[in-house]
């Protein structure tokens, strides 16, 4: 009598329908992650805009202090220029120009705008955000943020508060 393998009852190696169950979960799983990585990324550009915001608003208050005025511009760029002490040349309330990651072309820059006062409303200076920001960004982040309609967010002096155009 000859001798013959005895068949086992697990054979060594994967079949084609459980490599194909754990491809379609894995894939299932980076779905997920690169969905929720796009979200966070939108609500870091969001957090960058607030505070280069903050930031500016900053040197124009420190700038008002050293000289007792707000610097001058109507819809001017924002940069170290602008901030600058005219007094003391070498002296400059603002670090550098501050870039907003929002902003698809990499060029807008920050826009500071002042208004002298009137006899019915005080001096006051905005600063508007170039980048445009999904209005679920700033849902919790920015006054009426939920509500926006082009994603541009402003400081403005009179409330020393943030809110969406």
């Amino acid at each position: 009598m000859q001798d013959r393998p005895t068949p086992t009852l697990y054979e060594e190696g994967f079949t084609l329908p459980e490599i194909l169950i754990v491809v379609s979960i894995v894939a299932a799983l980076a779905l997920m992650l690169l969905a929720n990585g796009a979200g966070a990324r939108q609500q870091t550009n969001v957090g960058i805009c607030l505070n280069n915001l903050r930031t500016i608003a900053t040197a124009a208050e420190q700038f008002h202090t050293a000289t007792q005025k707000y610097p001058a511009g109507t819809n001017a760029d924002v940069n170290t220029t602008l901030f600058a002490n005219p007094t003391v040349t070498t002296v400059s309330y603002l670090a550098g120009t501050p870039t907003d990651p929002a902003d698809n072309t990499g060029v807008a820059t920050y826009k500071y705008s002042y208004t002298a006062a009137t006899a019915t409303v005080g001096e006051y200076y905005t600063i508007t955000c170039p980048g445009l920001h999904p209005k679920e960004t700033l849902a919790g982040e920015v006054p009426n943020g939920a509500s926006e309609t082009t994603g541009t967010i402003q400081f403005d002096s009179r409330t020393a508060g943030l809110k969406a155009l």
